[in-house]
């Protein structure tokens, strides 16, 4: 998690959002979201006069712009987008403050930086320096001299500046590994190594070189352990290394194999949550251990059901402890399955485990309340009939709209209601129209007997245990898809386009839940429905029409 300076209190925080709504009180969610763009630099700040003296061009790109000031060092280029940034913010706040919101403001940037970084003074321009020089060329000649001398100068700047960096990186890498680590830090090394921050693994070397190192004044001997201890340290040290490379291996192993040849995106992702979470486990079995390599360890009832304890106490849900313990279920029947040559536990063992184990996702299972669906939540037959019949009455317009104004704002109506149209129907999740791809649509088989197209959505979130989800297209729809291909050339993105539901990027559309409930108001349905609510709705009817038959 980032760690980000509050501009109010100018200390660190990992959560600055809600630091800012605990500790400050800023309540205002446009203000809040101006406070975090000083920070975040997430600001459009473009267009405006150029803050170099003098240039002050105005420019629609001064990102752009400032980058051609090569006079000056890269850390003044950055420091100039950043006074920019700052600039719009705080006219922003004033903006915001001057429209008397009905959350009242909590901050005063704005009030106390508007002198300073008004500016009304635009910084004069070269033309205007120039005619102010003196008129003499020698002069002329000097100044062009000095002025490609400061742009050498701030180039070799930078040049040595990365060189130090570098060379600092290196050095204390070669300092940490010629220092043995004692004994007694195996079990903190090996928490360290595996409780990383991120769902990815971290290089070995790269992790112990992280790990402090104890330093003894010469002729004092050490508060840790004997004199006489020192001695079998780089054993130790040998030792530990060896133990931490086997988890890394046997893990890395594991994550190949939830791979498979040819992972997805979302595969990669779910599979490095799944590490993620067995390492967090495997760190906390592994504290205080000396010897890890053998995985007798991971054999203690009492700490895994403490390990249990402290998902609760770090306020996890239970329905995400069982993700946990799941993930963990499946690592052990792995390691039952092919245990590494160092492991020493016996076959019984593993199988009580694997016992403990399916025992806590029991106990996991009855704590997890099933959401009982409300009748409000829940859309009548009626309203997902009438969704379907407006949807398909409107799609065609929109069409022939889009064949006469190819504009984004009719794009995202005609995606609106043909989500919805699909919606009303299948009940899909979201992401199954998202990760729709035109090589899945053009690919849709025709059946004779029904004259559909069915289409295989390969790409969603239970690919893994239900295969491809399938949405079956009448001619008439996929005649609407071929149409909307056709033109698909015209509209921004189009040409480089990979998913159906596309954007001016080669990134599918994120934004469908967003056009989905425009849709809908604009057909006059009750509600601001989601595809969660209109999926839940199409299930509740489907159960009780089975439950009445």
């Amino acid at each position: 998690m980032p760690v980000e300076i509050c501009p109010l209190c100018l200390r660190m925080y990992g959560r600055l959002s809600q630091h800012l709504i605990l500790t400050h009180k800023v309540e205002n969610k446009e203000e809040r979201r101006l406070l975090l763009a000083i920070t975040t630099g997430r600001i459009n700040a473009r267009a405006g006069n150029c803050p170099i003296l003098g240039c002050g061009r105005f420019s629609h790109r001064l990102d752009r712009h400032i980058r051609t000031h090569s006079e000056i060092s890269e850390v003044a280029q950055d420091d100039a987008i950043l006074c920019c940034k700052r600039r719009v913010v705080i006219s922003k706040l004033t903006a915001l403050r001057a429209s008397n919101p009905a959350v009242p403001m909590v901050s005063t940037l704005d009030l106390e930086e508007h002198e300073q970084l008004e500016d009304p003074d635009v910084p004069p321009s070269l033309e205007e320096l120039e005619a102010e020089e003196c008129s003499n060329p020698e002069c002329k000649r000097q100044k062009k001299f000095l002025r490609s001398q400061v742009v050498y100068l701030n180039k070799q700047v930078d040049i040595l500046t990365d060189s130090l960096k570098n060379v600092t990186r290196r050095y204390r890498m070669l300092k940490r590994k010629s220092t043995p680590l004692g004994a007694v830090r195996v079990g903190q090394v090996a928490q360290k190594l595996l409780s990383s921050l991120g769902p990815e693994e971290e290089d070995v070397t790269e992790e112990v070189l992280d790990a402090p190192v104890q330093t003894i004044t010469p002729g004092e001997p050490s508060t840790s352990q004997q004199p006489e201890d020192r001695a079998e340290e780089p054993s130790a040290s040998k030792e530990q290394t060896d133990h931490v490379s086997v988890l890394n291996e046997i893990l890395e192993e594991y994550r190949r194999h939830q791979l498979g040849p040819d992972p997805t995106t979302k595969l990669r992702e779910n599979v490095g949550c799944q590490i993620y979470r067995i390492k967090k486990f495997i760190a906390f079995m592994a504290e205080g251990k000396g010897k890890l390599s053998d995985f007798c360890f991971l054999n203690e009832t009492a700490k895994l059901h403490a390990w249990v304890s402290s998902l609760r106490k770090a306020n996890m849900t239970v329905t995400t402890i069982r993700h946990y313990v799941m993930n963990v279920g499946t690592f052990f029947s792995y390691i039952a399955e092919t245990p590494p040559p160092s492991c020493r536990l016996s076959r019984n063992a593993l199988i009580g485990l694997h016992r403990e184990i399916q025992s806590l996702r029991k106990s996991l299972k009855r704590g997890i309340a099933l959401p009982r669906t409300s009748e409000v939540r829940v859309i009548a037959k009626s309203t997902l009939l009438k969704c379907r019949t407006q949807a398909m009455q409107a799609i065609p317009e929109l069409l022939t709209l889009l064949e006469k104004k190819p504009t984004q704002k009719v794009l995202w109506q005609f995606y609106g209601h043909f989500v919805a149209l699909l919606s009303s129907i299948y009940g899909h999740r979201g992401g199954v129209f998202q990760n729709i791809t035109i090589q899945e649509v053009l690919a849709a088989q025709k059946s004779t007997s029904q004259k559909a197209y069915l289409v295989n959505v390969t790409s969603h979130k239970t690919n893994q245990a239900f295969g491809p989800a399938q949405i079956a297209l009448t001619e008439e729809e996929y005649g609407w898809v071929q149409r909307f291909l056709r033109l698909k050339d015209q509209l921004p993105g189009g040409t480089e386009a990979k998913y159906l539901f596309f954007t001016s990027t080669p990134n599918p559309c994120k934004n469908l839940n967003n056009y989905f409930q425009e849709a809908w108001k604009s057909m006059g349905l009750p509600g601001c429905p989601t595809f969660t609510d209109v999926r839940t709705s199409i299930a509740s009817h489907a159960f009780r029409g089975q439950s009445s038959s």
